[in-house]
């Protein structure tokens, strides 16, 4: 891809996205609506917005998830001290499902989150965000 083609890509998001490194440690705690009184799995947020997340899980640590699937996002965890507690459910949108690759990864958009979960979302994209300025200066 062309980084003209890269600018196209990235302007056609409706939402600015933040990167998250696997040092990062940003997780999160998510469940499928029909599995029965299962616990919530377990999964690394990579990137984060204000209209979905990309998470990876370790190849056959899950159920099988699919395009179109949905699922419940309950909380998000960043750096051991930011915690949002929420119900907000997901459309998968995206699978990355490399077989050489040791972790598959989701695309998921937030499906009608609550206003007040958006703004917790955004006051954690915002500390991000001022949290990177100081490590630039």
């Amino acid at each position: 891809m062309t980084k003209f083609e890269n600018q196209l890509e990235l302007d056609r998001r409706k939402y600015p996205r933040i990167f998250f490194s696997v040092d990062d440690e940003v997780a999160a705690s998510i469940t499928t609506p029909n599995t029965n009184n299962l616990p919530p799995f377990h999964a690394k947020v990579m990137d984060l917005s204000l209209g979905g997340l990309f998470f990876t899980i370790k190849r056959g640590e899950l159920l099988p998830i699919n395009e179109g699937d949905f699922l419940l996002l309950k909380d998000i965890i960043a750096f051991f001290q930011f915690r949002i507690t929420c119900e907000i459910e997901m459309k998968v949108k995206r699978v990355q499902d490399h077989q050489f690759i040791e972790y598959i990864g989701f695309g998921c958009e937030f499906i009608s989150p609550p206003p007040e979960t958006e703004e917790q979302i955004r006051n954690l994209l915002n500390l991000i965000h001022r949290k990177d300025q100081k490590i630039k200066a």
